[in-house]
């Protein structure tokens, strides 16, 4: 049995909330979240950057010293490709059943700081997606980069199992770019173009009463 909570608007009009709905509504925010997490939980070596000891940092040298290029930036477009990473294999023993080689994702980062080598303002990446493990560049998510080139192909290769190797490329502080300045810049204006915009709404609204 659900409550009823009245909340009145302007004129004859209301709304009515039931305590049922926010219980659905939030039931669904959490499924949303499951599901926006789900590549992640379903890879079991799934770790965070908290997890990695001295001991992780010095056995992932060796693979870090061998990237070509290691920066960071925001994805400003990804396209999935039909391009198959490997071809599809049977299984030995059971020919009905198949292997997918999985795909390339292709994208483009704007490089907001470089730990290593001498990438352009806009990066064109490759990414393999194989299993759940493999992580992919969604628009508008930061991203760290640990690039290997193939012939004229950047592929970054980054899995949730990474957090070690990830630690280990990016010791020290790295360089800043221009384009992350200039994001800091138009961030800033930002701020004061909205300090100045509530400033305004005080003045005229609440002190003037």
């Amino acid at each position: 049995m659900s409550a009823t909570l009245p909340m009145h608007t302007s004129g004859r009009k209301f709304v009515l909330v039931t305590a049922g709905s926010v219980r659905a509504n939030a039931f669904t925010l959490l499924f949303l979240l499951t599901l926006l997490n789900a590549p992640a939980r379903a890879c079991i070596c799934d770790c965070s950057s908290s997890d990695v000891t001295a001991q992780d940092v010095a056995a992932a040298l060796p693979a870090a010293r061998e990237l070509d290029a290691v920066y960071s930036g925001i994805v400003i477009w990804r396209r999935q490709t039909t391009e198959p990473v490997r071809e599809a294999q049977s299984v030995e023993g059971n020919a009905a059943l198949v292997v997918q080689g999985g795909r390339w994702d292709r994208a483009k980062i704007l490089v907001l700081r470089v730990w290593r080598g001498a990438p352009p303002l806009i990066v064109d990446v490759w990414l393999p997606i194989v299993t759940d493990c493999d992580v992919s560049a969604l628009p508008g998510m930061h991203f760290v980069a640990l690039s290997k080139y193939d012939g004229a192909r950047n592929v970054v290769h980054r899995t949730y199992c990474d957090c070690a190797l990830e630690v280990a490329a990016r010791a020290g502080h790295g360089e800043w770019t221009v384009g992350a300045w200039t994001v800091f810049m138009l961030l800033g204006l930002l701020a004061a173009a909205v300090l100045v915009a509530l400033a305004r709404f005080v003045r005229r609204h609440v002190l003037a009463e």
